[in-house]
């Protein structure tokens, strides 16, 4: 559960980040999940992670379009909502 545990709550931090409309706060969470500097010990949730981060920047950079925006918007909700799911389902056993 604990693998799980701190990918959420890495794709929680920059989703918080991304919903709190403050821009310094953004940059800060993807400057994390970048750098590869996240809480996330599951190296796969990690990369994805990292991969999410870095093209939300470019994306603020001008260097994405919205669609790669909304695509991974989406796949940091997974992140952070389904991993819990199945962390708790796992828990549960």
């Amino acid at each position: 559960m604990e693998r799980f545990n701190s990918t959420v709550g890495s794709a929680r931090d920059l989703l918080a980040a991304w919903d709190s409309a403050d821009s310094h706060r953004l940059q800060a969470a993807i400057d994390q999940v970048c750098a590869g500097q996240s809480r996330a010990s599951d190296q796969e949730r990690a990369e994805l992670l990292q991969e999410i981060g870095c093209t939300m920047r470019a994306w603020m950079e001008g260097q994405k379009t919205t669609e790669d925006l909304d695509a991974c918007l989406s796949l940091l909700r997974h992140l952070a909502v389904r991993s819990t799911l199945a962390a708790y389902s796992a828990s549960s056993i």
